[in-house]
């Protein structure tokens, strides 16, 4: 008896069950490691988006660690409360949302290609993601060395940032609706390879994590912000 072939679509659906039960166990099992895979990968991606969207004057004074607590925050809020940080015209809101979203889906494509997730084991993976974490690597540990007033400039600008974006967390979620392609199935699965890959150099070259391991972590003042806000995009809408 010949072994029954199933049908393209079946596959696929399969596979897309196969990746959440996955996704599901690692978020359960992550490491430190991990937690800094994922960081990386997703604020990678938001600022390239974000550099080549009006020159990237939007990230202005954010603070990306800011930027990505709680980790968890799918990437259309995070993208999302930049966005409404930047404008007050919602006509202007509404139009840079949507050039941020189509800027995040050649950002990812791009990513693809040169970095070559799609191909296991590739020649190129290794150098292009190496490369990424040291600079990565290099930039957190200039940050804690910092002994200027600049982390106690750049902790205001946060909590001005945590305090407007609170202020208008409806907002936050209507634009964030806008940003399909940071939730979309295809780029999902770019940012989990880009974690993986992350992964595996953190893995090759653990000396890295050093930096992050001895970031200090957020002030009581901006974690109470950071609280606040989540509270706000999680309520039900009135």
């Amino acid at each position: 008896m010949k072994p029954t072939r199933l049908s393209a679509p079946i596959v696929a659906f399969a596979l897309i069950l196969q990746t959440t039960s996955c996704g599901q166990k690692a978020a359960s099992q992550r490491t430190f490691a991990d937690d800094v895979a994922l960081r990386l990968a997703k604020s990678d991606l938001l600022v390239e988006a974000f550099s080549v969207t009006n020159n990237g004057q939007q990230l202005g004074n954010v603070d990306m660690d800011v930027v990505m607590q709680p980790l968890e925050e799918p990437l259309d809020l995070k993208a999302a409360r930049i966005l409404v940080h930047g404008f007050t015209d919602q006509s202007a809101l509404e139009s840079s949302a949507r050039i941020f979203n189509d800027n995040f889906r050649s950002v990812t494509k791009n990513l693809v290609q040169v970095a070559d997730l799609g191909t296991p084991n590739s020649r190129y993976t290794a150098s292009f993601v190496d490369r990424k974490l040291a600079e990565a690597a290099s930039s957190k540990d200039k940050s804690n060395n910092d002994k200027s007033d600049w982390p106690a400039t750049l902790e205001k600008y946060s909590l001005e940032m945590l305090d407007s974006v609170a202020g208008k967390a409806a907002l936050v979620k209507q634009t964030a609706q806008l940003l399909s392609a940071l939730r979309s199935q295809e780029n999902l699965s770019i940012l989990e390879q880009f974690r993986v890959a992350l992964s595996q150099s953190l893995a090759r070259h653990p000396e890295q994590l050093k930096p992050f391991t001895e970031e200090k972590p957020p002030s009581p003042a901006v974690r109470a912000a950071i609280d606040r806000l989540q509270n706000l995009l999680q309520s039900p809408a009135k």
